[in-house]
């Protein structure tokens, strides 16, 4: 029941005129309406009800759409159920794949090991990666490689920061441990240096002094280089430069190099191993010629050069006419753009001259194939020119007479090999032998017994001498 009273029941103080005021006392309402207004009881406020009951179905609505989500959140919980147990169940899968190649790995690791322990000692090194064999300072320019006897590596190179000529002899073939000498000292020594072994293994060298402006041989008298004989080959003038060497049948230095004075392509004989004497003629003087020399003689000790004919930008070869090499014919095999520098000549087996060289107007590796012993004419292929590369050229051939290439890949800033497949090479397989940093330039490629290339070079971002050796026997 509702019980409205008068004022007189209950004491209620006024506060302000304009307002009125509602209070419950016990089972009582009690109503004081303003000074100006009134009570109205039963009566109905149309809008107010409208909007209550607008209000009503707003909140029924949102309970609906709460109701829906709540549901919707149901499902998307159950299904994340469902996926954690998938993950759960995949990842135990895994854990099982894991163990599987951990398993698969130690047994391939294990067959691996057991086939290495198959191979002959003689040949493991073939199966290692690129060798640092000296890592002081700035070393490992101007390498030259040989292989002993007994197939062990000696490489000359040279010492950047003392500027000297340096001699690394390895223990084996795996060049593990080296025993490193200087081999010649005294001012600006050991650049544009080549090397061969005598045939008791003595290592010769020729290289170029550059405090005097000279041509010098050191012939080392023993295998391992504990004492040295020192030449000064030919000091007339300036010259010695892009020298190369190879040894008689009798053990005696004979060397193509630069007169950069007259610039002119010149060679020198000498009388015997230990050079007592010896003989410098100018081989070619047709303008300036005679940069990037390779040299190799024939079954009879006669000279045959490649190099490069700087005025001409051209490849070209001399055949001496003789051993002492007093005349000689002179070819230009290549002229096509600049092409002929980082030049190296081999004999293939009927023994007619082949040439790797760079051709630097396009960035490839080429190869010039004689005809003839004379050089009458030559076939021309290009080998690689994938990028820019065939610089640091060096060639060796298979006892088959197909071409094998180390040269350095200017773009990638790497060491690679090109094999011939053929005597001609009309098509070659080009492999990237070493591309850990900027490595590859002054390359020396050589071929053992069993036909695995060796190559020592330098890494200029180390600044070592490196020695890699392949994994492939080359047939």
């Amino acid at each position: 029941w509702l019980v409205l009273c008068v004022c007189a029941h209950v004491a209620i103080t006024r506060v302000a005129a304009s307002k009125g005021y509602v209070a419950v006392k016990g089972n009582n309402l009690y109503i004081l309406p303003p000074t100006d207004g009134s009570v109205i009881v039963g009566a109905q406020d149309t809008d107010l009800l409208a909007t209550i009951s607008n209000q009503e179905s707003q909140i029924e609505s949102l309970i609906t759409q709460g109701a829906k989500q709540q549901e919707a959140l149901s499902q998307q919980r159950a299904e994340i159920n469902q996926l954690n147990a998938r993950v759960s169940s995949d990842e135990v899968h895994l854990s099982n794949l894991r163990e599987m190649v951990d398993l698969q790995q130690s047994q391939f690791a294990l067959s691996q090991q057991n086939l290495i322990n198959q191979i002959p000692t003689h040949l493991l090194f073939e199966q290692n990666g690129p060798r640092t064999v000296r890592n002081v300072l700035d070393v490992g320019r101007y390498t030259s490689l040989a292989l002993t006897s007994s197939g062990f590596p000696v490489i000359s190179y040279h010492h950047g920061t003392n500027n000297n000529l340096m001699l690394a002899v390895c223990s084996d073939v795996s060049c593990s441990s080296s025993s490193i000498r200087t081999a010649a000292s005294g001012g600006d020594v050991g650049t544009f240096s080549d090397l061969s072994l005598t045939s008791d293994d003595r290592p010769v060298m020729s290289y170029y002094h550059a405090t005097f402006g000279d041509l010098n041989l050191v012939i080392c008298s023993n295998a391992t280089c504990t004492s040295s004989t020192f030449r000064t080959i030919d000091s007339f003038d300036h010259v010695g430069w892009h020298s190369s060497l190879e040894l008689t049948s009798a053990n005696a230095a004979v060397i193509s190099y630069y007169d950069i004075t007259n610039q002119n392509l010149k060679v020198a004989v000498c009388a015997d191993l230990l050079c007592s004497t010896a003989t410098s003629n100018t081989v070619d003087e047709s303008g300036d010629v005679g940069t990037f020399s390779s040299i190799i003689l024939t079954s009879n000790d006669v000279p045959v050069i490649s190099y490069y004919d700087y005025t001409n930008e051209a490849l070209k070869v001399a055949i001496c006419n003789q051993a002492s090499c007093t005349s000689a014919t002179t070819r230009t095999l290549d002229s096509t753009g600049d092409v002929g520098r980082d030049s190296c000549i081999k004999l293939l087996p009927n023994g007619h001259p082949i040439i790797s060289y760079y051709d630097s107007t396009n960035g490839n590796l080429k190869l010039a194939i004689c005809s003839d012993f004379t050089c009458t004419s030559a076939m021309i292929q290009v080998v690689d020119s994938a990028g820019h590369v065939g610089q640091h050229t060096s060639l060796a051939l298979t006892a088959s007479g197909k071409a094998v290439i180390s040269y350095y890949d200017v773009i990638n800033n790497a060491l690679k090999l090109a094999v011939c497949n053929d005597a001609t090479c009309s098509l070659a397989t080009t492999r990237v032998v070493d591309s850990d940093g900027d490595v590859g330039q002054y390359s020396s490629l050589v071929l053992t017994s069993t036909g695995y290339p060796i190559i020592s070079y330098y890494d200029a971002t180390t600044k070592d001498l490196k020695l890699a050796g392949g994994s492939i026997i080359l047939v």
